[in-house]
């Protein structure tokens, strides 16, 4: 049975899968082969080795038998250049045009040697699931190529930093595409709530909340027609990982309906790759097809800079990584592979620059000439920040916006040529 997906094609024929890229090339790249007692099979008879293939080509394999089932992946295509990045049992192996992952729901399914070019080996037991996936799953979307972001919202001095005046909004809408704003305008946690959830008591923890309600309202609705008029998308945050919602899904849904959010940032997801990916099905039913979500995958699902989840990313309009360091890479092979989604989630990519400048704590300042240039080279974007200074920004649009035009113009054609 042959499956095929926008960037991915599935070939399934009893005891073997074999995975094939689309897009940006055609080629094959992976075999999934069971090498013990079993069969796949897209119902889920007892036995079986169950199979289910989503739209974005993510292949999924789970067995409703007691008895563990043996799986290997081996590489089809070997590659000139190769980068490889491995946590709790995933792997992940790109080159310029892409690759292929494999993401066990335990790190304890996989049973192989760590390594290069290794074919990579789990035993695959009941409650348990197998992710197989291209990467890219998805063609970039040329509409956002060219977007500039603002990521606006301070904790102090409070509550007034947390609302940017009118001349600060204007200033930002006008260099952005994009206004994300952070949490310090949800009302925080009571003292009494902070200390129950073991929270730092002299942080309002505002990202923690259960039920998400503006501080100042009459603040919160000027910025909102400010935002509103100008015809830019209303992003606001939420917290996936953090927040104590007890029904997160439903949570996002009144803000879109009782707040007017044409998009979220959503702050984080849960340690499971399963449980994180359901959080982004729900943000997108959320806030529908048209509207826009903006993920910091810095820390989760994965803690290593260059380890991917592009069914979970790529579920993102944009996505923010690097606060957490580079996890010991080069600047180039973080941008191009960490943090670009050009050719690996094909989600837009965008620096958290001030986590992984190379200093012992976050800095939180305009990059340099030279990160910008790096960046734009990697097909990676950058926010912009009002509380950088007048000059600063002075200094970053000058560089940044004419050099991203160049990019997402360029990036357009290579679209328009592969098609």
């Amino acid at each position: 049975m042959q499956v095929p997906k926008p960037s991915a094609c599935w070939d399934v024929d009893g005891a073997e899968a074999v995975l094939s890229q689309l897009w940006p090339v055609q080629r094959p790249l992976a075999r999934v082969e069971i090498t013990s007692e079993a069969t796949l099979s897209a119902t889920p008879e007892r036995g079986d080795l169950k199979f289910s293939l989503d739209d974005d080509g993510l292949l999924r394999l789970q067995t409703t038998d007691s008895r563990p089932v043996s799986l290997r992946v081996v590489a089809t295509t070997k590659t000139e250049t190769k980068f490889v990045a491995q946590e709790r049992g995933a792997e992940i192996r790109l080159d310029a045009n892409g690759g292929f992952g494999v993401w066990p729901s335990s790190a304890s399914m996989r049973r192989d040697a760590k390594g290069l070019d290794r074919d990579l080996v789990f035993d695959l037991v009941e409650g348990e699931e197998l992710f197989v996936q291209a990467l890219p799953s998805k063609r970039p979307d040329p509409r956002f190529l060219g977007w500039r972001i603002a990521h606006e919202g301070q904790p102090r001095p409070f509550p007034r930093a947390a609302y940017p005046n009118n001349e600060r909004l204007k200033e930002c809408l006008a260099h952005a595409e994009l206004f994300a704003w952070h949490a310090y305008f949800w009302r925080g946690l009571s003292l009494g709530e902070r200390l129950q959830a073991k929270a730092r008591p002299w942080r309002r923890s505002s990202w923690m909340t259960a039920f998400h309600e503006p501080e100042l309202k009459e603040e919160f609705e000027r910025v909102k027609d400010g935002v509103k008029q100008s015809g830019r998308p209303f992003v606001l945050y939420i917290s996936p990982r953090y927040s104590r919602a007890p029904n997160l899904a439903e949570e996002m849904k009144r803000i879109v309906v009782e707040y007017g959010a044409d998009g979220f940032y959503l702050d984080g997801l849960a340690l499971d790759i399963r449980e994180a990916r359901a959080q982004m099905v729900a943000a997108r039913a959320a806030v529908g097809n048209d509207g826009l979500l903006y993920l910091n995958a810095s820390d989760r699902p994965y803690t290593n800079a260059g380890m991917r989840c592009p069914f979970v990313e790529g579920l993102a309009d944009f996505c923010l990584r690097g606060a957490n360091g580079k996890s010991g890479l080069d600047r180039e092979s973080f941008l191009r592979f960490g943090v670009s989604g050009w050719h690996t989630t094909s989600t837009i990519g965008l620096w958290c620059h001030y986590g992984s400048r190379g200093l012992p704590f976050p800095y939180d300042r305009a990059p340099s000439n030279a990160d910008i240039d790096a960046a734009l080279e990697a097909h990676v974007r950058l926010w912009r920040r009002s509380h950088w200074g007048v000059s600063a920004l002075a200094r970053f649009d000058a560089r940044y916006e004419p050099g991203l035009a160049v990019l997402a113009e360029r990036e357009k054609r290579a679209l328009a040529t592969e098609n």
